[in-house]
């Protein structure tokens, strides 16, 4: 039979056959053919079913299956029963066989409504499933795919889980998982066996199954949930007559007393062999006379002969046959020649002949008859059997030779194993004696499973009336071997009576012998814990005696009295543990540590865009290409190289080091947060490129490698450098004022000179820089490299750092979805990047940073003479606040003592108070502004006074008040106005220094709610104001230098300060009106960083860009991309428009900075370049269903995803392409 031919093959039986044969098996069941080839060998097996007697066809399906050898009784066959036995995996197959022809009801009068429901359903329990796979593996008679049948059926029983991307950045199509009502009521095994390709396959389901009433009712061992098949009706008999037939019952009885004298019998087994049992009740009628028929004697064979089951019962009924007691079972066996048995002696024993002729029957045991004995031994018999009955009493046999009964008192003659002389030739006869019935050994199997002997309870089992049916609770499928084996006894008792008395009578029996084994086992318990104590007092006193003896030996050697106690001069904190060598330690100037990091250049700020400005699409028509370069203006981009242009025409190149460099694009790192020695990365470096077997994904020339911990893509070490943070011991200042604050700042920043001796740790920071420096030039490429070249590198690459993470972060500061390691590792490596940059930065500082400090705070040590300011110096007005802030951190000791940063906080934010007042004050009409001025003396931390103090120090003549544009004067009118937008121009500094603090320090950011900007929030996190709580005023935060006597330091007045501020600026105003009235205006609010904004649909994208030219060689490209940054058409694989590099590699360094980002037109698919890598992102549009379409083989109407285009943002934002593609290959193969 070809279905027996499959299970050999799906049981590795076949395995010299090859691959070939499992392709061909897995055809064989494969769903799109299942309807031409396993349906309808299993229809065919149902017809020749019903045509055939069952005992035929059992003994056929048991000889294909091999089982008569697993199916004996015979001791010797025991030892060959285990979970790993050739025969019980076909066991297994046999009993899944014979519920795949019972229950299969596929071509056996199914409509094709409900044979798609259970189609679907078989798919959905055998794993989730995307739309096209459901619509793929449908059989041949449910084609219907986009049918309306087939969504509401879907509809119905599973639930549409959105496409989503998995923890490690993997995307994920809409998924189809199965509705609990499936697993409940609908979920079937026999069917779901039936569609497994491999047996795996099945597994998995009855994994999910399990993991469904695992969560649901805390069940872990779920037995297949096997439905109950339905009646056939019309033209076709009923194949569940096979389950209700005596041999079928012998079988189903035999595993069942395998499974009584194995401990750990499998499941797979008994399982189907208890359902089978379930169908035969079911399918049975209680008769009205089964009493009578109990009592009474039928004709049967005088013996029961072992792998003889169609003779082992009389009926065909279940109901009488669940009450028959198989007392003994023979196996005979034919002894050679010559051998000999001899009978022992026996006392009192009289020897019994049993003719050959003569037939011992089996009776269905009356009421009192004994049924449990010493079960389980081995007889011999030969030619005589030999009884040994107690008291000298004979066992009364009454035998017949042809068709008469008799009956065997067990309780009064136990089996004596005895032997006896055989005559040669003769047969030799083994007896096992099982003295069980099913009613019995399914209530000890239920007493086994669940723990408990006396759990079930037969007397809450009341008959059903005839026209009763049973409560839906009870129909229940789920659950584990008790509870089924339960059920099955609840479903015999209500029934039949007669049963339920009967399983009454052996449960009072079961529970005597249970409670007497349990006295037995409680008898040795207690024995064995008393000897284990008297055993255990004995080693305690030996022990004893021995410490006493020893303490004798050594009581007059006292121990040197020394000073265990030592100081750790390094906390557990600052000891790091090296990926490579497994070592922990501090660093230190001679052997350094690193964190292992990967540095990258980006251009990522420079797509931010204005706050009130729209969002960039991609255009779709000849009218959106048009207006998208004036869009772009808006930028952060377009606005870097505007300002710069107007200061570097005033000032210089030198101008960059004083305004906002992060729309140039700078150099980003991030770190996987492991941690290794220097001269171990040089050793690795070394057997990495020594290797034959170079990795194909990095570029081991450039100095990438993996981590040797976490296998992500790194480039560099930062060296972790000590440093002690002591203040220069000049002045004995007070720690707690702000003037000795600002006192010791500049003298830290009087003396940046660095040590000139070179240690291994100043080698190791020379090198983290050129890491830099080289991952630079390859989208910047400077035309010298100079000192004020390496500051600009710096001071960029540091603010681009942060801003890029406060981007990452938003408005509250926190990532939602961030991990606490990936927090943890985040914060850990910007202090060692801060004093890289901050080395680099001391070694190529060619002019004071002091004096600008000095005109910050106003604090002037006498010792110093204040260096007065040059034609060429950029007005403190127009310099930004955030840049002069890391210019100053970058020149004093990375781990600056906590008062004096938050000094330097305090300082820059009085400057970008004024700065942003004084913008707002240039946007208002001169009459609106002089409404709001008070007289002097004017209170500098009230708004009304800061206004009053610029519009004294800044004439009515002055061409700010004229020249400039007036943005906001149609939309603010009154203070609370004013206050608003002020806040929210010192947002930005206020995050930069609060995550400054935060890395630097250690302390937790506030929390800030969602859409309130967070300023009150930071401005106490910083320090600025610590008054009462609640809301407050910007100006309220203003701190200037106290005026108390500090020797040595000299201090300005606040209105002297901001006076002198103004000075400067009016002098430039003078000569360069018109510039000064624009640079005044360099606070502005932007976004974050985002891609253009998609259509909605791609049919918009395909018709305007297919068969589009290209823009650079005009000829139509094969594969057109475009760019997702500025929407420019990109020939993909063409090399037309090829330079020195690939175009698309070409673009991606000068627009994205090294990143590009392109949408394949002819694919929909995505296409990501990293450097010189690229690879297939996925695409962001998806059908209904929540599937793409690449190269748009289905023709489905395709849709913008916006959670995949988020989730493209955000990987593009925080970096992570080099980390989640990891199987990203050279950019030849993808562009070539």
């Amino acid at each position: 039979m070809d279905l027996v031919a499959y299970f050999e093959i799906v049981n590795n039986l076949w395995v010299r056959n090859g691959l070939q044969i499992k392709g061909q098996a897995m055809t064989y069941v494969q769903c799109n053919f299942s309807n031409s080839m396993v349906d309808a060998d299993v229809f065919m097996l149902q017809v020749c079913l019903t045509q055939l007697e069952p005992s035929t066809f059992i003994k056929a399906v048991l000889k294909n299956f091999r089982a008569n050898e697993w199916l004996s009784l015979s001791p010797q066959k025991e030892t060959n029963i285990s979970t790993h036995d050739e025969h019980q995996i076909m066991m297994e197959s046999f009993f899944h066989f014979l519920t795949l022809v019972i229950c299969s009801r596929s071509l056996m009068r199914s409509s094709d409504e409900e044979l798609l429901q259970l189609e679907l359903q078989t798919l959905l329990c055998l794993g989730e499933k995307t739309h096209s796979q459901l619509v793929e593996l449908m059989p041949e008679r449910c084609t219907a795919g986009q049918s309306k049948d087939f969504v509401r059926e879907l509809a119905e029983i599973a639930d549409f889980r959105e496409p989503v991307a998995d923890s490690s950045g993997t995307l994920q199509h809409g998924i189809y998982t199965p509705k609990p009502t499936v697993w409940e009521d609908n979920f079937d095994p026999v069917h779901v066996m039936l569609r497994a390709i491999q047996k795996k396959d099945y597994q998995t389901a009855m994994d999910n199954f399990a993991k469904y009433t695992q969560q649901r009712y805390k069940i872990k061992n779920p037995w297949p949930p096997y439905r109950l098949p339905r009646p056939i009706k019309g033209p076709f008999f009923d194949p569940r007559i096979l389950a209700n037939s005596r041999i079928m019952h012998a079988t189903i009885f035999t595993v069942l007393v395998h499974a009584l004298k194995t401990q750990n019998f499998p499941e797979q087994v008994l399982a189907p062999a208890i359902f089978m049992i379930e169908i035969a009740v079911d399918q049975a009628q209680a008769e009205s006379s089964s009493k009578q028929i109990c009592q009474q004697f039928s004709p049967r064979p005088p013996r029961i002969y072992d792998l003889d089951q169609e003779n082992w019962f009389v009926t065909d009924n279940i109901l009488v046959n669940l009450k028959t007691c198989i007392e003994h079972v023979y196996i005979p066996e034919v002894v050679p020649e010559g051998t000999v048995s001899a009978v022992s002696d026996c006392q009192d024993t009289e020897m019994l002949a049993i003719d050959d002729a003569a037939k011992c029957q089996m009776a269905v045991v009356p009421a009192g008859y004994p049924l449990f004995g010493a079960g389980g031994e081995l007889v011999p018999l030969t030619a005589m059997s030999v009884f040994n009955p107690p008291e000298s009493k004979m066992m009364a046999l009454e035998a017949a030779k042809s068709n008469q009964d008799m009956t065997i008192d067990l309780a009064e003659s136990p089996f004596s194993e005895k032997e006896a002389r055989a005559l040669p030739g003769t047969e030799n006869l083994k007896l096992v004696r099982v003295c069980e019935n099913m009613l019995s050994i399914l209530l000890k199997l239920q007493a086994r499973a669940s723990g408990k002997a006396d759990s079930f309870n037969p007397n809450d089992c009341n008959p059903l009336a005839a026209t009763e049916k049973p409560h839906p609770a009870s129909e229940s499928r789920i659950g584990e071997g008790a509870f089924h084996i339960e059920k099955l006894l609840h479903k015999i008792c209500k029934l039949d009576p007669s049963c339920r008395d009967f399983i009454i009578k052996l449960k009072s029996k079961l529970c005597t012998e249970e409670n007497l084994k349990k006295s037995r086992e409680d008898d040795a318990k207690k024995e064995r814990t008393f000897l284990a104590e008297k055993h255990r007092k004995k080693m305690l006193e030996e022990l004893a005696n021995n410490s006493q003896k020893f303490m004798k030996i050594v009581g007059e050697m006292e121990p040197p009295e020394e000073d265990m106690e030592f100081e750790e001069k390094t906390s557990n904190t600052n000891q790091c543990t090296c990926a490579i060598c497994s070592k922990s330690s501090v660093s230190t100037d001679e052997a350094p540590m690193g964190l292992v990091a990967l540095v990258q250049t980006t251009h990522a700020l420079r797509f931010s865009k204005r706050a009130n400005a729209l969002l960039d699409s991609l255009p779709v028509s000849d009218e959106d290409c048009a207006a998208l370069p004036k869009s772009m203006e808006n930028n952060l981009a377009k606005d870097y190289d505007d300002r710069f242009k107007k200061l570097s025409s005033i000032f210089g190149s030198s101008c960059q080091l004083t305004m906002d460099m992060s729309g140039k694009g700078g150099v980003h790192v991030q770190t996987c947060g492991h941690h290794i020695h220097i001269q171990c990365l040089l050793e690795y470096l070394e057997s990495l490129k020594a290797s034959t077997n170079k990795p194909t994904n990095i570029s081991i020339e450039k100095g990438e490698f993996m981590c040797p911990m976490c296998r992500q893509l790194s480039n560099t070490v930062l060296p972790m450098a000590v440093e002690s943070g002591d203040s220069p011991p000049v002045l004995d200042l007070r720690r707690n004022s702000m003037a000795s604050s600002a006192a010791l700042v500049v003298m830290h920043l009087e003396n940046t000179d660095i040590s000139e001796s070179k240690s291994a740790m100043d080698t190791a920071m020379q090198r983290a820089m050129q890491d830099v420096v080289n991952c630079s030039s390859e989208t910047w490429e400077p035309p010298k490299l100079d000192e004020q070249t390496l500051m600009v590198m710096t001071h960029s690459t540091l603010r681009t750092t942060l801003e890029i993470q406060i981007a990452q972060l938003g408005d509250t500061l926190r990532m939602p979805e961030e991990s606490d390691s990936a927090a943890v590792a985040r914060r850990a490596c910007l202090v060692p990047f801060m004093q890289v940059l901050s080395y680099c930065t001391k070694s190529v500082a060619t002019s004071p940073a002091w004096p600008v400090w000095q005109k910050v705070s106003g604090v002037i040590l006498m010792s110093m003479d204040l260096v007065r300011r040059t034609e060429r110096e950029v007005p403190i007005l127009l310099q930004n606040p955030t840049a002069l802030l890391i210019h100053l951190l970058l020149l004093l000791p990375t781990r600056l003592d906590h008062s004096q940063f938050t000094c330097i906080i305090k300082a820059l934010y009085n400057l970008q108070y004024f700065q942003c007042l004084l913008q707002l004050m240039c946007s208002l009409h001169i009459e609106d502004i002089s409404n709001c001025c008070v007289e002097p003396p004017w209170d500098l931390r009230t708004l009304n006074g800061c206004i009053s103090l610029l519009m004294s120090r800044l004439p009515h003549d002055c061409m700010l008040w004229h020249k400039t544009k007036r943005l906001l004067s149609a939309r603010i009118y009154h203070l609370s106005d004013v206050e608003a937008e002020l806040q929210k121009l010192c947002l930005p500094f206020l995050r930069v220094a609060a995550l400054l603090r935060h890395d630097i320090y250690g302390q937790d950011l506030p929390q800030i709610h969602p859409g309130t900007g967070g300023f009150v929030q930071l401005v106490r996190f910083l320090e600025l104001y610590q008054g009462g709580i609640g809301t407050f005023d910007a100006a309220t935060a203003l701190n200037w230098v106290a005026f108390d006597h500090e020797p040595g330091v000299q201090k300005r007045d606040p209105t002297d300060l901001v006076s002198g501020w103004c000075q400067e600026l009016l002098a430039l105003a003078v000569m360069y009106a018109s510039a000064t009235c624009d640079l005044v205006h360099h606070h502005k609010l932007w976004t974050k960083p985002c891609l253009l904004k998609l259509p909605p649909t791609y049919d918009q994208i395909f018709k305007h860009y297919h068969k589009r030219e290209c823009t650079t060689c005009g000829k139509v490209p094969h594969e057109l991309c475009l760019c997702l940054f500025c929407a420019k058409t990109i020939c993909l694989k063409g090399t037309c428009c090829r330079q020195r590099r690939f175009e698309a590699v070409e673009h991606s360094m000068t627009c994205g900075g090294g990143t590009g980002i392109f949408l394949v037109v002819p694919s929909s698919y995505i296409i990501v370049i990293r450097a010189s890598r690229a690879c297939l992102w996925g695409s962001v549009y998806l059908d209904s269903h929540g599937e793409d379409d690449r190269d748009l083989k289905r023709g489905k109407p395709l849709y913008l995803s916006q959670p995949r285009m988020n989730l493209l943002e955000q990987q593009w934002l925080t970096h992570k392409f080099d980390h989640i593609n990891k199987r990203g290959r050279a950019g030849k193969t993808y562009l070539s």
